[in-house]
């Protein structure tokens, strides 16, 4: 699902891309350019998104990091050495 929506978003930034190259010096080419860094920016916001709702494991992952449960403090032994001088 994530390489569907991400395909479909470069799509859309090839065509443009095609399209403004068709009509080179013409209005078109320019209305068409302004749109081009907002399919890119879109597809660099959009990834990130999309893995997070479509991975479970990509999701436990990041929530676990963001959201760290705070552990019982536990006892811990430390033996003393045999090599102290």
């Amino acid at each position: 699902m994530i390489t569907c929506i991400t395909c479909l978003v470069q799509l859309c930034g090839t065509v443009l891309s095609v399209t403004r190259l068709k009509f080179v010096g013409s209005e078109v080419a320019v209305m068409l350019a302004t749109f081009i860094p907002f399919i890119s920016d879109g597809l660099s916001l959009v990834q990130p998104w999309l893995l997070l709702a479509f991975s479970h494991v990509a999701r436990g992952k990041i929530m676990g990091t963001i959201f760290r449960k705070k552990l019982k403090k536990s006892v811990v032994a430390i033996p003393k050495s045999t090599t102290y001088v």
